[in-house]
């Protein structure tokens, strides 16, 4: 195999990079990463406001089903963390507060975050105006 001495800097760089270093050294390969959370689905899938001047709106609970969560794994609300129940690898819960949805008739970003930082797709739930 050629050296790096022999080889322009630039393709030397690019096998480092690469992780297949100079002269068949595989110090510095990279590491295989784990798999990120997934969501497939939530429930519920859409919220109507509440009727003015009717009953108050309630807490939701939120399921995001999915794939690869885990003991640590996070619902993230508009990218705030919210307090998770752990069903299974494949299941979360969330309870969402009143206050963080009743209030407008618009689109809401949900997404699950894995320690360290392993960030999920984004799911929408749109808040229906009450007709």
């Amino acid at each position: 195999m050629t050296r790096c001495n022999q080889l322009s800097s630039v393709l030397c760089v690019s096998l480092v990079l690469f992780g297949m270093g100079c002269g068949g050294n595989t110090q510095g390969q990279p590491q295989p990463q784990p798999h990120g959370p997934s969501i497939a689905s939530i429930s519920p899938s859409h919220l109507v406001q509440p009727f003015a001047g009717g009953p108050q709106a309630q807490p939701v609970t939120l399921t995001v089903n999915g794939n690869s969560f885990t003991d640590s794994s996070v619902i993230n609300w508009e990218g705030k963390p919210q307090i998770t129940t752990f069903v299974n690898q494949t299941q979360l819960t969330a309870v969402i507060a009143a206050a963080d949805w009743s209030n407008c008739a618009c689109l809401f970003h949900i997404t699950v975050t894995n320690p360290p930082n392993l960030v999920s797709n984004t799911v929408t739930l749109q808040v229906f105006p009450n007709p």
